[in-house]
């Protein structure tokens, strides 16, 4: 599956395949890495070892982003598939003075809300689910801002591209 991952302003292209062992292969840029990834317990702990190489990381979701902590160092990643990443990037272009739309990335049925118009929200935090292909795809807001309008209801089947909710800025 290809992802994009979004650190700050630094987008990275990721091919994460499943082995039949378990363990994942991850496509970083030229580089490939075999991973062997444990929760600890029910804790937010990650066991991870990478190329034969032990590692331990806190890993928490918040708002749409992961919080990772490894090695001394901590940082905030968007996750995103490759579609998803599109509809962001083209978002993020916009006049960042106007109202933006959250789109439906590909047609499914809308399985949750979760703002109401007037909701001051925060850029990347889970705005709405969508299922497609029996995929749950969690939408985030493009950017900081109150909510204006909303445009769909949980159950709603939509289309590719629809807008599904307006936000303008705070």
């Amino acid at each position: 599956m290809k992802m994009v991952a979004r650190l700050g302003d630094k987008s990275f292209e990721i091919d994460v395949e499943k082995a039949p062992d378990g363990r994942y292969r991850i496509g970083l840029e030229s580089e490939s890495f075999l991973v062997d990834a444990r929760r600890v317990g029910k804790s937010a702990i990650l066991s991870l070892l990478i190329e034969g190489h032990s590692y331990e990381t806190h890993v928490s979701k918040d708002r749409g982003k992961y919080h990772v902590s490894l090695v001394g160092s901590a940082f905030d990643v968007l996750l995103e598939d490759e579609l998803s990443s599109r509809v962001s990037s083209a978002v993020a272009g916009a006049d960042a003075d106007a109202a933006q739309a959250v789109i439906a990335p590909m047609p499914g049925l809308v399985v949750a809300v979760k703002v109401e118009p007037g909701d001051k929200v925060e850029a990347g935090q889970a705005v709405a689910i969508v299922e497609a292909m029996k995929m749950q795809n969690e939408l985030a807001a493009p950017s900081a801002g109150i909510v204006s309008e909303v445009h769909v209801k949980n159950g709603d089947a939509v289309a590719s591209g629809q807008t599904l909710l307006t936000i303008t800025p705070p």
